[in-house]
């Protein structure tokens, strides 16, 4: 999904890396440092996520000044709130997923 990243520190440090008191669901890392934190929302992810977010981007500011920061929203679908929360930066990117199950007997 982010070829140029991998998951942040060492043993998967960056699924589900806790930063002050909350959870971000995977922290990827590029080899030149920047840090790019993936909120995954199964179903509709409104504006309420943009502010978690948000506040994730800020507290991995405040502890790694010296990176470049981004964000990722990625849901089975963006709310029109949540692509109206977005535009007003270019830190925070949002992105759908499509599943297919396919069962099989044998």
């Amino acid at each position: 999904m982010f070829p140029n990243y991998q998951i942040f520190g060492f043993e998967n440090e960056g699924i589900e890396y806790l930063i002050g008191g909350k959870r971000i669901d995977i922290l990827l890392e590029k080899t030149n440092g920047d840090l790019l934190a993936v909120e995954l929302k199964s179903g509709i992810a409104n504006f309420k996520v943009f502010g978690q977010v948000s506040m994730y981007l800020g507290l991995l500011m405040e502890k790694f000044p010296e990176r470049e920061i981004k964000g990722c929203i990625n849901a089975g679908k963006i709310d029109d709130s949540l692509k109206n929360a977005s535009r007003i930066t270019k830190l925070v990117e949002l992105m759908t997923y499509t599943m297919k199950l396919e069962l099989t007997t044998e």
